[in-house]
């Protein structure tokens, strides 16, 4: 397994500000590293994305859709997100934001489609 698989094979939930990364020989910031760690992806040939939206508290969407605003490559992209069954614990009316229903599962993409900044993904489960 080399490094891209290393990272990507487990989804972009390591993209987040649980901890900042070690890369090569100095500390770098999580937000910063996120985007070197997803153009050295895309750079060699990467572009399936597996990514969720309860991933390091959302970050890690919100994130990868900066990335691909700024790079215009959207299209370039097959996108994978997870809809949970709970992932917006401050809710007034936590019924909305829970479980599987059809409400919870559209909430929860639509949330997801602002963080991507997109209108699309291409995968959900």
């Amino acid at each position: 397994m080399n490094f891209v698989e290393a990272w990507f094979v487990k989804g972009l939930r390591r993209l987040g500000s649980t901890f900042n990364v070690y890369l090569r020989t100095r500390w770098v910031n999580a937000r910063k590293s996120a985007f070197m760690i997803l153009d050295f992806f895309l750079e060699n040939g990467g572009n399936f994305i597996d990514t969720a939206n309860f991933y390091h508290g959302g970050e890690s969407e919100q994130w990868l859709g900066e990335c691909m605003a700024l790079r215009q490559n959207r299209d370039d992209l097959v996108i994978a997100t997870k809809y949970t069954g709970f992932y917006k614990p401050d809710a007034k009316v936590r019924y909305n934001f829970q479980g599987n229903p059809k409400k919870s599962m559209v909430l929860s993409l639509e949330n997801s489609l602002r963080s991507l900044q997109t209108s699309y993904v291409d995968i959900v489960s």
